[in-house]
């Protein structure tokens, strides 16, 4: 069996979106990604050097599917998430023809939201109203409904919901706390 080191490394980048996408970062073990993968783990060390080495190209190839796929994505927030991504432009230049599957974008989107749910904190700058619309396009894509694994042109495909169910979803409450306080016993 001939062995293709540029397919090992993608199967295991395909493989760690797709658990991330499930588990967050916290959840891709190293043990479990080869085994899925069916690749040794120390070809994950010689690839990528580290599982954060690995998590790093994962958000830069699904940031990129992210840039070049999603139309509504404003120019401000391509920029941020180029930015945040460390997404390499030139690589997106070359890619602006390929085809990306609904599966692929909805990863895609799943990576980048875990990425801002589980990851550091944000260093670029973006307006509220951006946040926004890039939090709501990321959801949309991440749960849109299709299950199939067809090419889509997302601006096309993808329903985008009118300027009154978009003030209603960002004036609900969650029904969740983000932080929930523990009672201190004193």
């Amino acid at each position: 069996m001939t062995r293709n080191a540029a397919q090992t490394q993608q199967r295991l980048i395909d493989t760690a979106a797709e658990m991330i996408a499930e588990q967050g970062i916290a959840g891709l073990r190293v043990d479990e990604l080869a085994k899925r993968a069916r690749v040794n783990k120390r070809m994950i060390y010689h690839y990528f050097g580290s599982k954060h080495g690995l998590w790093l190209q994962v958000l830069s190839q699904y940031g990129e599917h992210l840039c070049v796929a999603a139309a509504e994505l404003s120019d401000k927030s391509r920029d941020f998430l180029r930015t945040e991504l460390a997404v390499n432009s030139q690589r997106l230049k070359s890619h602006k023809n390929t085809s990306i599957t609904t599966l692929a974008l909805r990863r895609a989107a799943k990576v980048v939201l875990r990425r801002f749910l589980d990851g550091p904190e944000v260093v670029s700058v973006l307006e509220d109203a951006d946040w926004r619309n890039l939090y709501l396009t990321l959801c949309r894509l991440a749960f849109s409904k299709s299950s199939t694994a067809r090419v889509i042109e997302v601006s096309k495909d993808l329903p985008t919901p009118d300027s009154k169910q978009r003030s209603a979803l960002l004036n609900t409450k969650p029904r969740y706390q983000l932080r929930p306080r523990f009672r201190s016993e004193i």
